[in-house]
């Protein structure tokens, strides 16, 4: 209890200081410990005079629905989610204009309607509602079309929001041609009074989806339920449905290096290292900037402004560049903050479900931050003492001609990610026919050979591939097979691959080794392998 009263305290003395003045300095921290860069923040309220917002104006609403085959499950519930949501009788006196698209494969994209006044949606018997409700599954995900084609409704004058929904990865033509053209697409609209937000379903590509969120001003929302879907539409209608604040634009002067933009009442982060636009505000919300300038560590030390490490500019800071795509500089920032608890959780976050809830914790602490009372809270970043897994790999790949492992272990331990494949085929009755050969391993089978790693940084992926060397041996009386139709067979090698490690989480508990060099063994020991 002790313990925690004084995190409280910590908590609260930070946030208050650093409320009560318009500069702060933090240090960006390594996990090690170690300063990376040094921050001066600046803090800029939002501010506006009594003539920036206009009288309550058309608004349009675009609705960009993922109807790919991996939206098997999940269409049916967006479908009735939104005529639940299209149906209410609140929005007779809206001003709101509707459209709605959906695509799959490259050159499936259908506009089912366009630019449709609420009040006629609303109409009982509608048309509009039908056409939703014939909305059904087919094809891959090339989300660029439906943009390119919500781009083409966009009118000058008023305030249009685009609300994307989608389940998977935009991979058609490719993942590289979508991720450009959306890239493109993006810094298009950031020209119009146009905000997004992305709705993330079941494995979507949320790095993707949080970044073109964070590039339109919108959120990225995670779709856990069907709740959570109706109450991002919802908000978002209501919003068009009011006095909504013109788009406006902050530059970045050149003496800063990044800027976030905070409405709690809005809720927005928004980051950007030059001109941040936002759009989507009501009348009365509130909001603030923030400007970050690196300096030199002598300047910092020489900086008579208050010191705010566990403070919302800076997970504000971790949390627009995570939206950025800048991992590495997120989880620093995390860790900076000298919140062990977050830090220990996402350190190691590099899958889309992974980000996506560093992403929710992050902006808990931002527009939630009494939840930090709870969590262990020091003077400095908490250092762990074990190795890392990519580093324990590195010195295993390095060293694995003085390594063997316990193969049978290894099995026993390993959870496997796909299906096992069993020898032989099936005929016509679908029974298993075995092979008239089989291979036997020379190597005894108990212990082999260190095997090597094949690491995929994007799919939190690292593969271990074991290679044995082997004989042919005829099944039913053994006899060694030293040709098969003219070629030698007498140096036959086999390669079984293990998953240990797939999508950030680990496969095998332990690895059973014999170590033949004392400096390897003493390597390891000093790392701290059991």
């Amino acid at each position: 209890m002790a313990r925690q009263a004084k995190q409280s305290s910590q908590v609260k003395s930070s946030s208050s200081q650093a409320a009560s003045n318009t500069r702060t300095k933090f240090t960006l921290y390594n996990f090690a410990g170690n300063a990376k860069a040094f921050y001066l923040v600046d803090r800029i309220n939002l501010e506006r005079k009594p003539g920036d917002i206009p009288e309550k104006s058309v608004a349009h609403s675009i609705i960009i629905i993922d109807r790919s085959g991996s939206m098997y499950y999940d269409l049916e519930p967006l479908k009735e989610t939104l005529i639940k949501l299209l149906t209410l009788d609140e929005y007779n006196n809206y001003q709101l204009i509707v459209s709605l698209i959906s695509y799959a494969s490259n050159g499936d994209v259908i506009c089912h309607f366009q630019r449709i006044p609420i009040q006629e949606v609303l109409k009982f018997d509608s048309q509009y509602i039908k056409e939703i409700q014939k909305i059904h599954t087919a094809g891959c995900t090339c989300i660029s079309q439906s943009m390119q084609l919500a781009k083409s409704l966009v009118k000058a004058g008023e305030m249009t929001a685009i609300n994307l929904h989608t389940d998977g990865y935009a991979n058609d033509p490719s993942p590289n041609s979508e991720a450009a053209k959306l890239g493109e697409i993006c810094e298009e609209l950031k020209e119009m009074d146009v905000f997004a937000n992305t709705i993330s379903y079941a494995s979507a590509d949320f790095k993707l989806l949080s970044k073109i969120a964070n590039t339109l001003s919108g959120n990225c929302i995670r779709a856990g339920e069907v709740k959570m879907v109706y109450d991002a539409l919802y908000d978002s209608t209501k919003l068009l449905g009011s006095s909504v604040a013109p788009a406006l634009e902050e530059p970045l002067i050149k003496e800063y290096d990044y800027q976030v933009f905070v409405s709690k009442s809005g809720k927005k982060i928004n980051g950007s290292s030059s001109t941040l636009k936002i759009c989507g505000l009501k009348a009365d919300d509130r909001g603030l900037f923030y400007k970050y300038q690196k300096v030199a560590k002598d300047e910092y030390d020489k900086l008579d402004v208050p010191v705010a490490q566990t403070d919302e500019s800076v997970f504000a800071f971790a949390k627009a560049n995570l939206a950025d795509g800048n991992l590495n500089t997120a989880k620093y920032a995390l860790a900076s903050t000298f919140d062990a608890t977050l830090t220990e959780k996402h350190a190691k976050a590099l899958t889309n479900a992974q980000i996506a809830e560093f992403t929710e914790d992050l902006e808990q602490a931002v527009f939630a931050p009494e939840v930090l009372k709870n969590h262990e809270i020091g003077d400095r970043v908490k250092v762990s003492e074990k190795i890392s897994l990519l580093e324990l790999i590195k010195i295993l790949e390095e060293n694995s001609n003085s390594i063997i492992i316990k193969l049978k272990h290894l099995q026993e331990n390993y959870q496997r990610k796909g299906l096992k494949r069993i020898e032989g085929k099936r005929d016509e009755n679908g029974n298993l026919v075995k092979p008239w050969l089989k291979t036997e391993f020379l190597d005894g089978g108990e212990y082999v050979q260190m095997g090597s790693f094949a690491i995929n940084q994007n799919t939190a992926t690292i593969n271990m591939l074991i290679t044995r060397k082997a004989k042919l041996e005829k099944v039913e009386d053994e006899t060694l097979i030293a040709e098969v139709a003219g070629i030698l067979v007498t140096d036959l090698t086999t390669f079984n691959n293990y998953t240990i490690v797939s999508d950030g989480e680990v496969n095998i508990k332990s690895l059973r080794t014999k170590i033949s060099s004392k400096p390897v063994f003493d390597l390891l020991k000093k790392c701290g392998v059991p």
